[in-house]
């Protein structure tokens, strides 16, 4: 991505998730690319194995990790949600197999010690995966907001417009408002 395209993708980040939140635009950029450039009109999106299977690092030193899990499971939806209606506005459908009924259901049933412990995190699914034969079911992942370089392109623009990265991303939201 170049810059402003860059720019283009954080107003509609910032107009899909109705958030100014660094975060979340983030994380979101990458999955609009995905569903404009896709071929398909379905796409598919890892969303929700996370929060159901106790991925982030916050789980392990939660106090109270079912009332975080559960907050996270609701934000996911909502964005989601999101998601799946920007989509739809540009002839594209988007699907999140681990949010499925069925596998939130079953989710929801494990035992916290089948999703995390002793500084592991998504247990269950590492389990699948090497009963599977997949060779990386171990391999550390970087979240896509940071792997992409978005995160990182974005706190270097608004480091050179000497701004927090929110104050820079509620002006792009500003900007693309008075744009006619």
């Amino acid at each position: 991505l170049d810059r402003e395209m860059l720019v283009g993708l954080v107003s509609k980040a910032c107009s899909v998730l109705r958030s100014n939140d660094p975060l979340r635009v983030a994380y979101t950029i990458p999955v609009l690319c995905v569903i404009e450039a896709s071929e398909h009109d379905v796409v598919l999106v890892g969303s929700g194995a996370d929060e159901l299977f106790g991925g982030y690092a916050k789980y392990l030193e939660s106090t109270d990790l079912s009332a975080a899990i559960a907050d996270d499971i609701k934000k996911m939806q909502v964005e989601n949600a999101m998601l799946r209606n920007y989509a739809k506005s540009i002839g594209k459908r988007m699907d999140a197999p681990f949010v499925s009924n069925e596998l939130m259901s079953f989710a929801k049933g494990l035992p916290i010690s089948r999703k995390l412990g002793q500084g592991e995190r998504k247990i269950i699914l590492r389990e699948v995966a090497r009963i599977l034969g997949v060779l990386s079911y171990d391999a550390p992942k970087k979240a896509a907001q940071y792997s992409s370089g978005v995160m990182k392109e974005m706190k270097k623009m608004a480091k050179e417009q000497d701004k927090e990265l929110r104050e820079w991303i509620l002006g792009i939201g500003a900007e693309s408002r008075r744009i006619p």
